[in-house]
């Protein structure tokens, strides 16, 4: 096993690129000496051009070893690959979708973690956060996979329809259903979504989170018990509200998204067939092949307010006020009294700590 050449580049590649590595090794038609490195990417949404520069700056740096790269879509290879072991898996280092139970076969990250770069003050641990590691630490204690890539989900739309002027970007869910109403009274699907429900995910999450404060929502999460899940202040009862709201009716979604795959409902959104998708920033590079940059406007909007978060707010008289208020802190006014609203301190402090959560999927890509 090559681990102790694993372990150099992932110092290196943890300092380039917030990532960290694994070291197995053995077998195949890619030569595999002391001084050659195999990567296996999962070329998702991140694409590889990250990969190759941070590559071609180690081997500029590190000479003597040769890097070979293997990118392809598919991100569980690692499950199918990894438990071959070192004689049959010639693998140096992975950047896929997380596997399962992987600890066996990997070296343990906690000295790349520890490792400082040259002229920082920060461990890669630091940088990284504890908020972060926590979701990669095993239960013996140590890290094997890290996260090296990260996007943010949201709702993305067709600026062309949602253009600021007949329609604007919603800043509540109230407001947001009103508009998929709007949109589909002129016969404009509002939204479209994949298999298995899509990316709504993405947002439902936040929404939760919003309405039952993100420490209550971390708890129960984290310790779930079905009391806490039936507790209306968590927020789910809320949350599948307002998910009946937008996607309950025939006509708010597009014809067949639960039948479609990923790449169908991306591509028929971008032909204008539904104005809004759940989706997230990767979409960009996962649809370059198909269409030249700038030739689609779509933008992603933040995440709608969701408009029962009043019930926790009493000097929130009623959606036009939270969505006034709204406005304001998206323009970074901290008075308490503007146009449209007068709320405590304790609301703003609520409203604007919600209007800032939105969701990533860092921990979907592991190495």
């Amino acid at each position: 096993m090559k681990k102790k050449f694993a372990k150099l580049l992932a110092v290196c590649m943890a300092v380039l690129s917030l990532g960290a590595t694994v070291g197995c090794g053995g077998g195949k038609d890619t030569p595999d000496t002391a001084t050659d490195i195999e990567i296996y990417l999962w070329k998702s949404g991140a694409g590889d051009e990250f990969m190759k520069q941070i590559i071609a700056g180690f081997e500029a740096k590190y000479p003597e070893y040769n890097v070979h790269l293997d990118a392809k879509s598919d991100g569980s290879y690692i499950d199918t690959t990894l438990k071959l072991g070192a004689e049959l898996n010639s693998v140096d280092l992975y950047f896929v979708s997380k596997g399962s139970n992987y600890e066996k076969y990997c070296e343990p990250l906690n000295d790349v973690l520890a490792y400082t770069n040259e002229g920082e003050t920060k461990t890669v641990g630091e940088k990284i956060g504890a908020d972060r590691l926590k979701y990669f630490q095993s239960k013996d204690g140590n890290y094997y996979s890290l996260s090296y890539y990260g996007g943010w989900g949201s709702l993305v739309y067709n600026a062309d329809e949602i253009d600021g002027t007949k329609y604007k970007v919603p800043n509540t869910t109230d407001e947001l259903y009103y508009l998929a109403m709007d949109l589909a009274s002129e016969k404009k699907t509002p939204f479209i979504h994949f298999t298995d429900g899509g990316y709504w995910f993405y947002l439902y999450d936040v929404w939760t989170a919003q309405y039952a404060g993100l420490d209550k929502y971390l708890d129960a999460i984290e310790n779930p018990t079905l009391e806490k899940v039936c507790d209306d202040s968590i927020g789910v009862k809320q949350m599948l509200e307002v998910m009946e709201q937008l996607i309950g009716a025939s006509d708010q979604c597009y014809n067949g998204s639960n039948s479609y795959d990923f790449t169908s409902a991306q591509t028929l959104f971008l032909e204008n067939k539904a104005v809004m998708m759940a989706n997230g920033s990767w979409m960009e590079y996962e649809m370059r092949e198909n269409y030249e940059v700038g030739t689609k406007n779509y933008s992603m909007m933040r995440v709608p307010v969701i408009s029962s978060i009043i019930d926790q707010c009493p000097s929130i008289e009623d959606d036009a006020e939270l969505s006034a208020l709204i406005s304001a802190i998206d323009a970074k006014n901290t008075a308490l009294e503007g146009t449209g609203y007068a709320v405590s301190q304790v609301d703003y402090d609520r409203i604007k700590n919600a209007r800032s959560l939105m969701s990533n999927n860092f921990n979907g890509h592991s190495t």
